[in-house]
């Protein structure tokens, strides 16, 4: 449907069919691919990943094919008019002699059903194996490609149009076309991601092994480039024995084993989406990646193809800061570019919103991706290579969440130019998708959104705003890091939030945390944005913008407003901060601190986050120039006032709760005995509509 809608739109004002808009969408998923930090992703769990999506998005096919063959029961009584459909259904008999019962069933007229049979029959014998799998030799029938299911469609196509019956041609049959052309047979490409840590850990035990080189670690980094640019030694690959290597080494060359199976075995589908590095700090990080699949590819007696994208993910504001300098590097190591070369010299790069916030916080964050996304931009420019950029949002304010529109018309223009790829996660993919009509609506508001970016001309941003904005993220991020350095803000987090309730629930698609600390930096975005919401400190959403820019707007408040007024990134950030104060609440959140002992002195953690949060709240009514938060909008000003009656109790009872717990030295593994602090955790999550 909404394709259609592009294609309507499109057609005012360009010629029909000038413009092909059936892969101006693409889905993905790393459900079954993502690795990092979870031991529970192992090889085998990814292979049953994309069987499970190539065996339902096949199903799903054949569905289509049992609805279409209700509607084309038209007699072809004139041969002629139809001969090559008719030619293709008489070699079908003589190909795949399987069919004839089914086709001997069928009224001899009916060619568009006949031929409906033939694909019908070769889609359940490709249900039946995966392109990857050893048995495909044997399914004769299945599809090689859903590119040869596209060709099998538009032979019924041209033929309905030669016998005049355009409107069954460009009805549900062209539907299903496009749906092939979205989705083919795996509906989602399933992504892979690993932690660089682990990579690195891998790469140093192989080359030890194989007797290249001792301490891999120790190496600087251009040395490291220089091993990993070289190809493997297959001689040597060859005498490796595996029982000699780690459990981990010896299932992360299993996964790439697997890499290997799927892109050789199945070379003209998506199947694969990319190969993602967690807290990508190096180039070497990424041609770990490379090396480990000509390693694999080696092992086969092959070569590594280039038709999966690896893709560094930059998520601290270090590595933001630093993004541009890493593609650079890689971009300038021949045996990468070569690689990238082969595959279309397409490069992905993904930027983390939670982690970047829970590293620097709220306004650093924000000016960080926005900076890095320019400078990669360019970098890619130079190199004459296109890029696409990967927006890690969540759903939570403080993970890039807010309206998705209002984030993608706030990008800089150069780093989208028609591209644009981004997650859409746990409770967002049920607001934004259980209902189809706010499906439609969402894909169309971002689909609108990335063409405006691309299309309507920017003009500069004023360099005294880039100044402010550089100088008050700066002051923003030393006001967040003095407060997760203070020595009691992990007592306090720990204490005055349900975290230790929130890590039992039987939710999330990874551990909570990364290893075992019990430290901020080890736990994960999701729980700790969770936790603050919980608490309704929300500090991920807003901590740090009031320091950033208190001083600075009461010196020249004219210059915030014209900020505001016509700059969409700084608009977005301040909408999303006055959405996030007006969720936040002080009173509340004192209970929490008053539960963790945490107001019995002035220097504590509650206090820092009270008065940031009087400094942020001034700070965007003055920018804004309304007398209240969400003035502008009062249906959603409406909308919280009607539920925080409700929120409230729950938040009291859940304050109670804790401090109960507190006492009593629960440990995280009884934490959840109580029904009470999961129900008032889940009553929480709904009253907000967040969780983290």
């Amino acid at each position: 449907r909404l394709l259609r809608d592009v294609r309507a739109a499109f057609g005012l004002c360009f010629p029909k069919g000038s413009v092909d808009v059936s892969r101006s969408l693409r889905f993905g998923s790393w459900m079954g691919g993502d690795r990092d930090g979870n031991p529970y992703v192992t090889p085998e769990v990814t292979e049953q990943a994309l069987t499970l999506i190539r065996q339902a998005t096949i199903d799903k096919h054949l569905s289509l094919c049992k609805q279409i063959s209700y509607v084309l029961t038209l007699t072809c009584e004139n041969d002629g008019q139809h001969a090559s459909l008719v030619a293709a259904v008489a070699r079908a008999r003589l190909r795949w002699p399987q069919i004839k019962a089914t086709l001997d069933d069928l009224h001899p007229k009916e060619v568009y059903r006949h031929w409906l049979a033939v694909i019908r029959h070769r889609l359940k014998a490709t249900r039946e194996v995966a392109p990857w799998s050893d048995d495909m030799a044997d399914a004769a029938a299945a599809y090689q490609s859903d590119g040869d299911l596209i060709d099998d469609l538009e032979r019924m196509r041209r033929s309905l149009v030669e016998a005049g019956c355009d409107d069954l041609a460009d009805g549900a049959l062209r539907d299903w076309r496009e749906r092939v052309e979205v989705f083919g047979f795996q509906f989602a490409r399933l992504d892979i991601r690993e932690h660089a840590q682990v990579l690195r850990n891998v790469v140093a035990e192989i080359v030890k092994t194989l007797a290249l080189e001792e301490r891999y670690e120790q190496l600087s980094e251009q040395e490291r480039v220089k091993l990993l640019a070289a190809a493997p030694d297959a001689n040597a690959l060859a005498s490796l024995d595996q029982t000699d290597l780690s459990e981990q080494t010896r299932r992360t060359l299993q996964l790439f084993n697997l890499i290997e199976q799927v892109t050789i075995g199945a070379p003209g589908e998506s199947v694969l989406g990319a190969f993602i590095v967690s807290m990508s700090h190096a180039p070497s990080d990424l041609l770990a990646v490379l090396w480990l699949r000509r390693v694999a590819a080696l092992r086969r007696g092959a070569e590594a193809s280039s038709s999966l994208a690896i893709v560094p993910l930059f998520e601290t504001i270090d590595d933001l800061e630093h993004a541009d300098e890493i593609l650079d590097q890689m971009l300038s190591t021949p045996t990468y570019k070569a690689y990238l070369t082969a595959g279309g010299g397409h490069q992905m790069c993904m930027v983390g919103y939670s982690d970047s916030a829970k590293d620097g916080g709220y306004l650093a964050a924000n000016w960080g991706l926005y900076q890095a996304q320019q400078r990669l931009a360019e970098t890619a420019d130079r190199h004459g290579v296109k890029l696409t950029l990967f927006h890690g949002r969540g759903g939570a304010l403080g993970r890039g969440g807010g309206p998705a529109a209002r984030g993608i018309l706030g990008l800089p223009p150069q780093a989208v130019r028609g591209r644009l790829r981004m997650t859409e996660q746990g409770e967002v993919l049920a607001e934004r998708y259980d209902d189809p009509e706010i499906a439609h609506r969402h894909l169309e508001q971002v689909l609108a959104a990335t063409l405006r970016v691309t299309a309507e001309h920017t003009p500069e941003v004023d360099s005294t705003w880039i100044d402010a904005a550089r100088g008050a993220a700066a002051q923003s991020l030393d006001a967040y890091r003095n407060l997760v350095a203070h020595p009691d803000f992990v007592t306090y987090f720990e204490t005055a939030s349900p975290i230790k309730g929130i890590e039992t629930l039987p939710i999330g698609s990874r551990p909570s945390r990364r290893g075992g600390r019990r430290t901020v930096s080890d736990l994960r975005a999701i729980p700790y944005t969770f936790a603050w919401t919980q608490n309704r400190h929300l500090i991920n959403a807003y901590f740090g913008l009031g320091s950033g820019l208190a001083e600075r707007v009461r010196i020249d408040p004219a210059m915030f407003r014209n900020m505001y007024a016509d700059w969409p990134w700084f608009k977005g950030v301040i909408d999303n901060a006055a959405l996030a104060l007006a969720k936040a609440d002080m009173p509340i959140a004192s209970l929490y601190a008053r539960q963790a002992r945490a107001t019995e002195s002035e220097d504590n953690p509650f206090s820092l986050i009270e008065a940031e949060f009087a400094l942020a709240r001034g700070a965007v009514l003055k920018i804004t120039g309304e007398p209240d938060l969400l003035a502008d909008v009062p249906w959603l000003r409406t909308s919280i006032e009607t539920r925080n009656p409700y929120v409230d109790p729950l938040n009291m009872i859940q304050a109670n709760l804790l401090e109960a717990n507190n006492r009593a030295g629960e440990t995280s593994e009884t934490w959840l005995a109580d029904d009470l602090l999961r129900h008032a955790i889940q009553g929480i999550a709904a009253g907000l509509r967040t969780t983290g």
